[in-house]
């Protein structure tokens, strides 16, 4: 950053703080949410009530810490532009006699607000400092340092001076600033920002925080809580063509699958919330509104089952498990409305898969046949696998995935899958002798009171033992248990499904959530360690480099995981509201 970048900001927050503060430091202090000085109009509302914690939780955080030791980042802290703008920042402390975060703390001490009002296509900021003596401070010392600026460069402060009821009100460009008490308020419409100014002084009671939308949206609102967004979507509708009326194809099938149906429910919903909780243990979103079953299109009931009531089964969790999803989705429903979800492209994509597998699957139709034999509950997993005390080990370890499945029907669906698996395979083997790959061989293998049918690769005479071809990851394999089916790509994984499966009862239990999903960053760390010289090699052939540069990237990589714990991500929805939860924890040791 340049010094000239450095003195355009400080003269941006001179100018902001330009006002002269008048005798309204009590009226102020009525005021204790930026909330109830803007208009009931306003339609987005975002506010971080206490800057100076989140700042602190992430630049005072072990994984800071690590990236400041980082040699790149010492690098940095090295170049003439790093070096003019620490110079810069220094000067600018010693002037306001505190250092930068201090600051920023006296002047964001009650909050920080922006939001916008479509009555008057106006946005506004506003800052609640410490005080009114804080304001004054700060404003004198940072005009100090801009008046020297500007009059070695025989320059003047564009700056226009106006009067709006007793408060001292600054314009610069299309900005305006105005002091009142502990207040800084910068809005970019007149209108707004004597409407803003108006309820400072009479104290209005019609405001946004008494809107029913946003006291409804406060008492959803979780906690803790370091900033959070509100959006009125009953209002946004109402504007034409901000927000849509209807049920909206998409083009993206994954999208759909994961989060398809809240958006029936944002289509009807009044408003959305957003928020974040950051502090050393995690970094946490949420984003929730309103919800009711009745709002869900038709189309959609593939998500949230009949009245909304599907729930998905609990999260399988085995060892060296690096993901695990569980969720509630009628997937031949989906399939079988593609039409009504997707748009043309895509639905045309659907009907020729369609007719694809079923003649794989022997004239079967894959959507109302195959798909159909599976009830909504499912769930996935993807695991490191072992390859300890194994003949042949390849070069590069795959990790094992599966998943498993509820039969609607257990007794007529096993023989028909089971057929269906063998068959597979023969088609499989009769493709990869056309194209020299390694065929495989089926076999039955009795295991905790059921049978694991399964194929593995024949090995290539040429396969190093040590160091075999990536068809080594794979052994395909089905096995079914009580009315579960799982199709998994190992055997080993398909044991551990059986063994889980048939000790408890979780896997045909609900869980409270419509969607779960949990990813291990220890198990990849440990997955990216498994594969080091051969991540090691890629990188010098990719990147160039030599062979101790390309090690400590790996390395690097490998640290970088073994800060961060689980990602957890959540759908949950009843007959009041829906939320989405994303929280990213930390190990304990990078507090």
């Amino acid at each position: 950053m340049s010094i000239g970048l450095l003195r355009r900001s400080l003269f941006a927050a001179a100018m902001l703080l330009s006002a002269s503060t008048g005798a309204l430091a009590d009226k102020g202090k009525t005021f204790d949410s930026p909330a109830r000085l803007l208009p009931a109009t306003t339609v987005f509302y975002a506010e971080v009530p206490r800057p100076t914690e989140v700042i602190a939780a992430i630049y005072d955080h072990a994984i800071a810490d690590r990236l400041r030791a980082a040699p790149e980042y010492k690098a940095a802290l090295a170049t003439p532009q790093a070096f003019v703008f620490n110079a810069g920042l220094k000067l600018v402390e010693n002037r306001l006699g505190m250092t930068w975060r201090e600051a920023v703390a006296a002047l964001t001490a009650g909050g920080v607000a922006v939001a916008f009002d479509p009555a008057t296509q106006g946005g506004a900021l506003l800052i609640r400092a410490r005080d009114e003596a804080t304001l004054q401070q700060l404003r004198d010392s940072l005009l100090g340092i801009v008046r020297d600026e500007t009059e070695k460069r025989g320059q003047e402060i564009p700056l226009k001076s106006a009067e709006y009821r007793g408060i001292p009100v600054q314009q610069l460009g299309d900005l305006k600033f105005a002091l009142a008490g502990p207040w800084l308020i910068a809005v970019n419409k007149d209108e707004l920002g004597r409407n803003i100014l108006d309820r400072y002084l009479d104290g209005t009671p019609d405001s946004l925080a008494a809107h029913p939308q946003m006291l409804a949206a406060k008492e959803m609102l979780p906690s803790p809580v370091s900033g959070w967004v509100w959006a009125n979507l009953q209002q946004l509708r109402h504007l034409g063509g901000v927000l849509p009326q209807t049920l909206q194809k998409t083009d993206n099938p994954v999208a759909e699958l994961m989060i398809g149906g809240l958006l029936g429910t944002l289509g009807e919903s009044p408003f959305a919330l957003a928020a974040v909780d950051v502090n050393p243990n995690h970094l946490e979103l949420s984003f929730l509104s309103p919800h009711k079953p009745a709002w869900i299109d038709p189309a959609r009931e593939y998500y949230f089952g009949t009245k909304g009531t599907g729930r998905a089964p609990r999260l399988l969790d085995l060892e060296g498990t690096l993901l695990s999803l569980s969720a509630y989705r009628d997937l031949s429903a989906m399939w079988l409305r593609s039409g009504d979800l997707f748009v043309d492209r895509i639905d045309a994509g659907f009907a020729e898969a369609n007719a694809n597998l079923s003649t794989l699957f022997g004239g079967k139709d894959f959507g109302e046949d195959i798909l159909g034999a599976f009830a909504p509950e499912m769930q996935l997993v993807v695991s490191r696998q072992s390859f300890d005390g194994a003949e042949t080990i390849p070069a590069i370890r795959v990790p094992a995935f599966a998943a498993v499945f509820r039969l609607r029907e257990s007794d007529s669906g096993r023989d028909e899958f089971r057929r269906m698996f063998v068959n597979l395979i023969g088609f499989l083997n009769i493709v990869g002798a056309m194209n020299g790959n390694p065929q495989m061989d089926l076999r039955t293998i009795a295991h905790s009171g059921t049978e694991i049918h399964t194929a593995t690769f024949v090995r290539d005479r040429r396969d190093d033992a040590l160091a075999a071809s990536i068809h080594h990851n794979f052994s395909p394999s089905i096995a079914f248990t009580e009315n579960r089916f799982v199709i998994a790509s190992t055997t080993p994984l398909a044991r551990q499904l059986v063994d889980r499966l048939a000790s408890s009862n979780d896997g045909d239990a609900p869980s409270e959530e419509n969607t779960s999903l949990k990813i291990s960053f220890p198990a990849i760390a440990r997955i990216v360690d498994d594969n080091r010289r051969q991540l090691i090699a890629q990188n010098m052939l990719a990147e160039g480099r030599n062979r101790e540069d390309a090690e400590r990237q790996i390395g690097l990589l490998i640290e970088g995981l073994s800060l961060l714990r689980d990602l957890e991500f959540r759908i949950t929805a009843d007959d009041q509201r829906a939320s989405i939860r994303l929280k990213l924890s930390f190990e304990e040791s990078s507090k």
